[in-house]
């Protein structure tokens, strides 16, 4: 019980630094000549995704380095919820009409690199190791590099930003600060994670130790993108949010990645082409194209019935994701 309080008060802590935090990131791109490129798709994604490279790095902690990639996977198919299930809830400020040409270029890339990493599941022949390295991994850190030179040219694209009552010496302390307090309780998220992760922690409920840790961690690690985002958008700037989501989503993987090549020992996709496609992991793989591929059919054609279309496919997604996380099992209990 006192780890499940713990979690609740990390959560709060979470939801105001982020508020905070979202106001004082508003008010760096007004007040500097940052772009909203660099600032929602490079800064935004790395303070962030701190917790995912932490997980990433350190993931033998969580008892397996397999975490690693589960977390990483999860927290996309997080991330992409929210940004689909954004529509419906700012269907007023019609989010879904506010995808700029570099968000479409953005998720077309993902779709790519999402079918890349794929492949091997299905002809296993197409993953093999360079350096130690899975190659699907080295691809996907190149392609990202790329995104991000391209991206910081990108200016703001945004005409629908309410000003923030900050200046640029208020909004770069406060952006330090409350990045601090967001990234530390997360990282205390991490650790009361671990404990709820234990076999017996949820003992009375027909819940494996896996399931859990995997859905709570991908829930600790995502919770500060997603509520950062949303407060973002709540304060009308959501050139910044889409480009945080979408490049949050390159960067979580560009960081295991990463984490491939210098820490994993062995590959971190090696042993998930050998899973059956019933498996968690594999689902999570399967999740990624089509619910990109949703999205951009959405937001690149001009309907009339926008909201209508809109919750169609946020009904869509949210199958897919309680498929991919296995979500049906957790009612399944004693």
């Amino acid at each position: 019980m006192n780890v499940i309080i713990e979690f609740l008060l990390l959560t709060t802590v979470i939801i105001i630094s982020s508020y905070l935090l979202s106001s004082c990131i508003v008010a760096i791109e007004q007040n500097t000549k940052l772009s909203a490129g660099i600032v929602g798709a490079i800064i935004l994604p790395i303070v962030t995704s701190l917790p995912e490279m932490i997980s990433a790095f350190f993931s033998s902690s969580i008892s397996d380095v397999k975490y690693a990639t589960y977390n990483m996977l999860g927290s996309n198919t997080l991330t992409q919820t929210a940004l689909v299930f954004s529509f419906i809830v700012f269907s007023k400020r019609e989010i879904y009409k506010k995808f700029s040409k570099t968000n479409k270029d953005t998720t077309k890339l993902l779709i790519a690199l999402s079918i890349w990493i794929t492949l091997p599941i299905f002809i296993k022949a197409l993953h093999f190791k360079v350096l130690g390295s899975s190659i699907q991994l080295l691809v996907f850190l190149i392609a990202y590099i790329i995104y991000m030179k391209k991206t910081s040219s990108v200016q703001s694209e945004s005409e629908y930003e309410q000003k923030i009552n900050l200046n640029k010496k208020q909004a770069i302390i406060g952006f330090f600060i409350f990045a601090v307090i967001l990234v530390l309780a997360a990282m205390r998220m991490l650790t009361t994670v671990e404990i709820m992760a234990q076999p017996g922690t949820f003992k009375n409920f027909n819940l494996s130790a896996s399931l859990v840790g995997t859905l709570f961690l991908s829930i600790a690690t995502t919770l500060p993108e997603v509520l950062t985002y949303y407060w973002i958008v709540r304060l009308n700037a959501p050139s910044i949010a889409i480009n945080g989501i979408l490049g949050s989503d390159l960067f979580n993987i560009a960081i295991l990645s990463v984490a491939d090549i210098f820490v994993i020992k062995d590959s971190a996709f090696g042993f998930v082409y050998n899973q059956s496609l019933s498996s968690l992991i594999v689902r999570k793989f399967l999740f990624l194209a089509p619910a990109y591929g949703i999205m951009l059919w959405l937001v690149s054609k001009d309907r009339k019935y926008n909201k209508t279309y809109s919750i169609m496919i946020a009904i869509a997604t949210m199958v897919l994701f309680a498929w991919s996380f296995k979500v049906f099992y957790l009612f399944i209990c004693y």
